[in-house]
């Protein structure tokens, strides 16, 4: 066990050989379950959780040797879901990602292969599409907005990298 300065547990980890293996679990000074999970030869494996200090949920998942994998869900502090995030077996970024807003509405899709993003979706709150793009040749031209139509923000991706000028925007434009 591992210990705040003042006494708390910080802490609780096992480990066999110098490497850790079993239930971990990391707690903040007020006592809440930071973060619990499994190790096995001294990586992440399993399913895992971490909380804010609140104790409301703050993102969930599963590891294989290490990587995210599956499905991994990140709510905000008021227990809703903000965004959904898929891995592949290497931890990459695969398939559909979502973002949400306080509300649970959709407000960008991304949809990843490869690791690069090939193509997006912005939405407002009542689910109307405000912007999209698809992947022309290596470079994807990116575009955001606000929920009321505004540019939020605006690029491009090369190879799944942002490159060249960016520009961001307020809710008015500015």
């Amino acid at each position: 066990m591992e210990y705040y300065h003042e006494g708390q547990i910080m802490s609780e980890a096992n480990y066999s050989a110098g490497e850790l293996n079993g239930v971990f679990v990391s707690y903040f000074r007020n006592g809440v379950v930071r973060s619990k999970g499994q190790f096995a030869n001294d990586q992440s494996v399993g399913h895992w959780e971490y909380r804010y200090s609140n104790n409301q949920l703050k993102e969930e998942g599963d590891f294989k040797a290490g990587y995210r994998i599956g499905l991994w869900k990140t709510y905000a502090e008021n227990g809703k879901l903000s965004e959904e995030t898929n891995y592949g077996e290497t931890g990459k970024k695969v398939g559909v990602y979502k973002e949400y807003d306080l509300d649970e509405n959709l407000l960008l899709e991304l949809t990843y292969k490869g690791e690069e993003i090939i193509s997006f979706k912005t939405y407002d709150a009542t689910g109307k599409v405000l912007s999209e793009g698809e992947k022309k040749r290596k470079e994807l031209e990116f575009e955001r907005r606000f929920t009321n139509g505004v540019i939020q923000a605006k690029g491009n991706y090369y190879n799944g990298h942002r490159v060249g000028t960016w520009s961001f925007y307020n809710q008015y434009g500015i």
